[in-house]
């Protein structure tokens, strides 16, 4: 598996709430992730990833969501 620096990932913030979805990403970027996506819900992030050019290194997801 190829080593990538912080600033070269690709992370989905899966997150309902607006309040920690926004404090997940900053906490991402403070450490210096490159590129940050996020969804309010799975059907969104299902979109999210099929649009994506590339493949996420990491999805961040919160797994008592209501459906939407």
């Amino acid at each position: 598996m190829e080593k990538k620096h912080i600033s070269a990932l690709s992370v989905l913030v899966v997150e309902d709430d607006l309040v920690v979805r926004d404090a997940q990403s900053a906490m991402l970027r403070s450490i210096g992730v490159g590129h940050i996506v996020s969804a309010k819900n799975g059907n969104e992030a299902i979109n999210k990833i099929e649009d994506a050019d590339t493949a996420f290194d990491a999805i961040l997801l919160d797994i008592f969501m209501p459906e939407s």
